[in-house]
C-alpha cells in the first residue's frame, strides 16, 4: 500500500472518530441538560417553553456543527483530488511539437461561390 494511501486512511479513521466523539458529547451533555432543567412537579406553558428553546441550543449546535464537519471533509477530498491532478499535469513531460513543414499544404481554402455572370456548371448546366 502507498504512503498516501495509508495516511488517507489514518486522517478518515481520524475524522470519524472526532466525529463520534464530539456526537457521543453532545448526546450526554443533551441528557444532562434534560434531567437538569426538568424538576419533579408539573409546569406552566412558560417554563416548558423555556425548557423547549434550553434543549434547541444543543441540537443546533450539534447539527450546525455536524454540517460543518462532513461540508469540511468533502472540500478538502475535493481540493486533494484536483491538487493531485494539477500535480499531474504539471510534471508530465511535454508533448511532441506539431511539425510544421508543410502546413500550408494542410489547409485547403474553401470553395467560392459563382459569380452572378458565369455559366453553370456541373449537373446544373444539363438542365
Amino acid at each position: 500500500m502507498s504512503a498516501d494511501g495509508d495516511r488517507g486512511r489514518l486522517g478518515l479513521l481520524l475524522l470519524l472518530a472526532g466525529t463520534l466523539l464530539f456526537l457521543l458529547l453532545a448526546a450526554g451533555y443533551i441528557t444532562w441538560e434534560r434531567g437538569r432543567l426538568v424538576p419533579g412537579r408539573e409546569l406552566t406553558p412558560a417554563e416548558k417553553a423555556e425548557l423547549r428553546e434550553r434543549a434547541r441550543a444543543p441540537m443546533r449546535l450539534l447539527l450546525a456543527s455536524g454540517g460543518l464537519a462532513v461540508g469540511f471533509a468533502v472540500t478538502m477530498y475535493l481540493f486533494l483530488w484536483w491538487s493531485r491532478r494539477y500535480r499531474a499535469r504539471l510534471t508530465r513531460s511535454p508533448r511532441p511539437p506539431t511539425p510544421v513543414e508543410d502546413v500550408w499544404s494542410m489547409h485547403r481554402l474553401p470553395d467560392e461561390p459563382p459569380e452572378e455572370g458565369d455559366e453553370p456548371s456541373g449537373r446544373d448546366a444539363d438542365t
